[in-house]
C-alpha cells in the first residue's frame, strides 16, 4: 500500500488535541504512538502515549492498515508516563 496517512489525535479521556501525524500506511502503531509523543512535547509533560480503540490499546506491531486506519482518522490515545526514555516501540528507527 502506498501514500499518506494523515491522522489526527487526541486524548481519549477529554478529545484534546494532542497532533497531527503524517505517516506510511506500513508504519506500525509503535511508531504512531513515538511520533505523538515527538509532536506532542513539552506540551503534556513528557508522557508516553498509546493509541487505543475504545480503552483497548492497538498492537504496537501492527501496520496502521492493518489497524483499521485510513487516511483522515482521528486516532485516541491513553497517557503513561514513560519509564525508560530511548525505548524503540515499533518498525523503524527511535530518535531522542
Amino acid at each position: 500500500m502506498r501514500g499518506t496517512l494523515s491522522l489526527s489525535a487526541r486524548l481519549a479521556s477529554t478529545g484534546r488535541h494532542v497532533a497531527f501525524l503524517e505517516l506510511g500506511p506500513e508504519d506500525c502503531v509503535g511508531g504512531l504512538n513515538r511520533a505523538a509523543g515527538e509532536a506532542a512535547g513539552a506540551r503534556f509533560g513528557g508522557c508516553a502515549f498509546r493509541a487505543v480503540a475504545g480503552a483497548v490499546p492497538l498492537d504496537e506491531g501492527a501496520p496502521l492498515a492493518a489497524a483499521g486506519l485510513q487516511d483522515g482518522a482521528t486516532v485516541e490515545l491513553i497517557r503513561g508516563w514513560s519509564q525508560r526514555r530511548g525505548v524503540n516501540t515499533g518498525s523503524g528507527r527511535h530518535h531522542q
